[in-house]
């Protein structure tokens, strides 16, 4: 049996390979904020963890985990912020991720939703 995130005869197919990569993301930030921004997510130091970079067009870092052919993300940010969520691959392929995502405002306790609440939301990264 493989640890979780790998398969294969060996365990030598890690199954979070397919999150790596640079991302185009088309999302309603605000009615002043672009609508189109790049992000990428890239492995971090430890296995199966991961950091998002330029998330919802600016967190500069956003730690992010591997569990179950899932991205979760539940971060507390310096900026008095939390964000989380998880991202999934579309089916069939691996150049659609599906992320599914809330930003709260710790001190004034508002939401950004982003598919996390209602799935309506839901913002596709694209490769």
């Amino acid at each position: 049996m493989c640890p979780d995130g790998f398969d294969g005869f060996n365990c030598e197919n890690d199954r979070s390979q397919k999150f790596l990569g640079n991302y185009t993301v088309a999302q309603k930030l605000s009615p002043t904020a672009p609508e189109s921004y790049a992000t990428s997510i890239e492995r971090s130091s430890k296995r199966m963890r991961f950091a998002i970079k330029n998330m919802n067009n600016y967190f500069p870092v956003i730690p992010a985990e591997f569990y179950h052919d899932t991205l979760m993300i539940n971060a507390d940010i310096n900026y008095e912020q939390k964000v989380i969520g998880i991202g999934v691959m579309e089916q069939g392929g691996d150049s659609v991720l599906k992320m599914y995502y809330k930003v709260v405002d710790l001190s004034s306790k508002t939401l950004q939703d982003f598919g996390y609440e209602n799935a309506d939301n839901v913002v596709s990264w694209r490769k």
